[in-house]
């Protein structure tokens, strides 16, 4: 019995070269490769700056990997700013595919009303 198979690819669907994330909200890395057959939960892999990255997978980890692969990062902070790459495998090879996220700083504007009273 034959099967179609094919090695892991993001030509359709890469990460996003740029995406920001502002300073105490939530963000979502995606990473989404084409493959068959897909790769398993544990040949998806993260890396940020070029270092490996052991998100956690339950719903208290700040910085998650979620069940179907992609980064999840709740309370962003500055430091969670850089290049973040996805890799992935399966039987018939790897790809891999990077993306910058810049955080933005959160602020507020204060306006101060004067009443005049004659």
């Amino acid at each position: 019995m034959c099967g179609l198979g094919f090695a892991p690819n993001f030509a359709k669907y890469p990460l996003q070269p740029n995406q920001y994330a502002t300073e105490k909200g939530n963000t979502s890395l995606v990473c989404r490769p084409e493959a068959a057959p897909y790769p398993a939960f544990e040949d998806i892999l993260w890396y940020k700056n070029g270092a490996a990255l052991n998100p956690g997978t339950d719903e208290a980890s700040r910085v998650r990997k979620m069940p179907n692969g992609n980064l999840f990062i709740i309370n962003v902070q500055r430091g969670d700013a850089g290049t973040y790459k996805c890799q992935v495998t399966n039987v018939l090879g790897a790809a891999y595919t990077e993306g910058n996220l810049t955080v933005l700083s959160k602020w507020c504007i204060h306006v101060q009303v004067l009443v005049l009273v004659p």
